[in-house]
């Protein structure tokens, strides 16, 4: 989405292609607030987006309302603005602890993280999230 157009000038132009030239419609880094208004002027099919421990951002709970397909973005392009030098050592501490745990349980970080979205995926909070391959789990 190009932030200096508004959401629904977008749709607009993509809802005049759904009867005809494309079959549905997606959007990918987008907001809980800019998908309702999106989903408003054109029926939306499927958002990716952020969704980790570091990010939930209410857009999983907002794809549940409209039964939209949620595809997990675990690393999202807004997740590198967070990465300023100012805050850089708070991360590192964040994953440190993480990787703390993940040790303690007996598990790598990446299955760690992964067993936190499935658990979250489908619980009555958040609809299904389409699930990552198996031989991703076992890395």
């Amino acid at each position: 989405m190009d932030s200096n157009v508004p959401v629904e000038e977008t749709l607009e132009a993509l809802k005049e292609l759904v009867n005809g030239q494309i079959v549905a419609v997606g959007l990918s880094e987008i907001g809980a607030a800019a998908i309702k208004r999106a989903h408003a002027v054109c029926p939306l099919s499927v958002v990716e987006a952020e969704f980790s421990l570091w990010t939930t951002s209410g857009v999983s709970a907002t794809c549940r309302i409209w039964e939209l397909y949620f595809e997990l973005c675990a690393a999202g392009t807004n997740m590198f603005s967070r990465f300023q030098p100012e805050i850089f050592p708070k991360i590192l501490e964040l994953v440190d602890k993480v990787n703390e745990f993940a040790i303690r349980r007996g598990v790598t970080q990446v299955q760690l993280m992964l067993g936190w979205i499935r658990a979250h995926s489908d619980t009555g909070d958040y609809i299904a999230i389409i699930p990552t391959p198996v031989w991703l789990l076992t890395r």
